[in-house]
């Protein structure tokens, strides 16, 4: 087995176990943003060593519980916020889920501004 397959099947054990913190449905952003974490920091890894990650998104949803939507979200999710702090703990998943379908991210940080303040 190669080192490549080697760590994404060590990955996928943690990766599995993270996505019982995402039950409830509505709960678990900070859980949402650890996995894309995991699965962007095991990415880049992989590029620089020189390898290619071909197919990531098709394994991962074949050996994950996760449809290909929900995978889109997460990595959306992570691409848009690099760090919990820029997380708001009063919004929920889907509250952050409906502001990520945005295709502007100038609007989309609007709308979030306008949530945040309640309104």
């Amino acid at each position: 087995m190669q080192s490549l397959e080697r760590e994404y099947l060590e990955h996928l054990a943690d990766w599995r176990e993270q996505m019982i913190k995402f039950k409830p449905p509505n709960s678990g952003h900070l859980a949402r943003l650890h996995l894309a974490d995991g699965i962007v920091s095991f990415t880049n890894d992989a590029r620089r060593k020189g390898l290619q990650v071909a197919n990531l998104r098709e394994a991962l949803i074949r050996d994950l519980p996760i449809s290909k939507s929900s995978l889109g979200y997460v990595i959306r999710f992570r691409e848009l916020y690099v760090s919990p702090s820029l997380l708001d703990p009063k919004l929920s998943w889907s509250s952050y889920r409906e502001l990520l379908d945005f295709k502007s991210v100038a609007r989309m940080k609007e709308c979030e501004a306008l949530i945040r303040k309640g309104r």
